[in-house]
């Protein structure tokens, strides 16, 4: 009995994420039904893998397309039909051969429980090398994992975007104090994993982002950064290493696929509206020409205030520290807020455009203020850690009304995880999945 109390105590935190992640995702297994707009392009993906899987073989090229499918003329379909060397399917993952028992909304909905349950023990685990207090490890919990983008990407098809709740497994594995070879290996592995599960957009922006903290830990530590950086440069090294035979299909195959860059945002008045302001839903604003969704990172005016108070908080915590021996929240919090200044400048402007006309493999990130979501976890990470400073430098019971001022941010980003949730369920797709079912009796099995 001691020895199981001993346990509840040590790992409670892990089992409140879980039942925070049931909370958040209850209404999408409550209800029927299926998502919008790209959901005719992910179910043909997984009813094509279905269909091999069950015959016994690996899923082939995508020939010939369904007719309705075929007329959309989706990007990813026009260079290549190699279902191999496609970026956007689940090519090689622990989930797919529950595809041969499973039906396909079952498995849709799993795949994205399940992808969330990881994210938040992950979450749970990297708060703990993050040095955070239970509240605010739960915090980040519900700010990052659950936030509402996961779902809201996930009702429109971008089903692949579940492998960003593989990145914090990812960070804590590079944040092991030893170092050890095994954890460089192990966030490889995850990060291989992401491409095969055709999360290429989430694949380099995890890259990416490991590159630019790396580049800010050199700025912050100098010399005494060495070993860090010998460790991340193993993980990229063991990542391609991994990752090569899908990596090398898709650009072989998409080598001549172009799509223009577009801007960023270009106005603040517009990273306000993207974060305060829940209308339109589509279309973006007119000088994007493209829907909201890609944009969106709703979030409320409580969590701007909030956030707004952390990040003034933090700023003055790093000045006042400034010209002395810095502490590790000192570290952390310029680490940090330096990546989240980077995904920003990203997001703005023609910057990346230009970037990518110099790295032309970079030009597959058309939709630039999508890295506006990328610097949003940053900052969120800069205010938890702020805030749970101050949590631990302040008596009781003072603190915890500082705790009680994010349980409004929670509950509204599961208010709108909710929201989303409609959206995802929104559709029959028995009608269409029985279509594809068909496709696939009616010609050559899906080699």
């Amino acid at each position: 009995m001691e020895r199981f109390r001993s346990a509840v105590r040590a790992h409670y935190d892990l089992a409140l994420s879980l039942v925070l992640c049931a909370v958040w995702n209850a209404s999408y297994l409550a209800r029927r039904g299926g998502g919008i707009a790209d959901w005719t392009k992910e179910l043909f993906y997984f009813a094509h893998a279905q269909a091999a899987l069950r015959a016994g073989h690996f899923p082939g090229p995508f020939a010939p397309l369904p007719a309705a499918l075929a007329a959309v003329n989706y990007p990813a379909m026009r260079s290549t039909t190699s279902y191999w060397a496609n970026p956007e399917v689940f090519t090689l993952s622990p989930f797919l051969p529950l595809l041969r028992v499973m039906s396909l909304p079952a498995f849709i909905k799993l795949l994205l429980v399940a992808h969330s349950a990881i994210g938040c023990l992950g979450v749970v685990m990297l708060g703990r090398r993050l040095g955070l207090h239970p509240v605010f490890r739960l915090t980040l919990v519900a700010l990052t994992a659950l936030n509402p983008w996961v779902m809201q990407h996930y009702a429109i098809g971008y089903t692949p975007h579940v492998n960003l709740l593989l990145c914090p497994w990812i960070a804590y594995l590079l944040l092991d104090p030893a170092r050890r070879v095994g954890s460089a290996v192990g966030a490889a592995a995850i990060a291989a994993l992401m491409l095969y599960q055709g999360g290429l957009h989430v694949f380099v922006w995890t890259m990416l982002s490991a590159g630019l903290v790396t580049a800010a830990i050199i700025l912050v530590q100098r010399w005494e950064a060495r070993r860090a950086v010998a460790f991340n440069l193993g993980f990229v090294a063991a990542t391609a290493l991994l990752a090569a035979p899908k990596l090398y299909a898709t650009l072989h195959a998409y080598r001549s696929f172009r799509r223009g860059v577009p801007h960023g945002l270009l106005v603040i008045d517009d990273l306000i509206g993207v974060l305060a302001d829940p209308s339109p839903i589509e279309p973006f604003v007119d000088r994007y020409s493209t829907c909201f969704w890609d944009g969106s990172i709703y979030m409320g005016w409580w969590f701007i205030v909030v956030a707004a108070l952390g990040l003034a908080s933090a700023f003055h915590r790093v000045r006042a520290s400034w010209g002395s021996p810095s502490t590790l929240v000192v570290r952390q919090l310029v680490v940090l807020g330096a990546v989240a200044v980077a995904w920003l400048s990203c997001g703005w402007g023609t910057n990346w455009a230009d970037l990518a006309a110099v790295i032309r493999p970079l030009d597959s990130e058309i939709y630039p203020y999508r890295f506006i979501f990328l610097a949003l976890l940053f900052v969120i990470a800069v205010v938890v850690i702020e805030l749970n400073a101050l949590f631990l430098e302040t008596g009781r019971p003072r603190r915890w009304l500082l705790a009680l001022a994010l349980v409004p941010v929670a509950v509204f980003g599961q208010a709108h995880y909710a929201l989303h949730s409609r959206a995802a369920t929104s559709v029959d797709a028995g009608p269409m999945i029985r279509g594809y079912e068909q496709h696939f009796a009616t010609v050559a099995r899906p080699r």
